[in-house]
């Protein structure tokens, strides 16, 4: 049988806490640099795909060089 302090537990679930907010943001942004990225192919503006998805101006542009 393996002991772990409270504390080991504590730090733990706070770590798994920690990374579940991390994936879920950057799962998130996934999201919105798709959506930026399907907007872009149907032709919409940078100030409107701004606006929709919360992404900078500067974040879409780098979306469009990268693509």
């Amino acid at each position: 049988m393996v002991y772990v302090s409270l504390e080991e537990r504590q730090r733990y679930d706070r770590d798994m806490e920690r990374k579940t907010e991390f994936d879920a943001a950057a799962e998130e942004q996934y999201y919105k640099e798709e959506v930026a990225m399907r907007l872009f192919a149907e032709g919409v503006d940078t100030p409107f795909i701004s606006r929709v998805t919360g992404l900078t101006e500067a974040e879409i542009e780098a979306l469009r060089e990268g693509s």
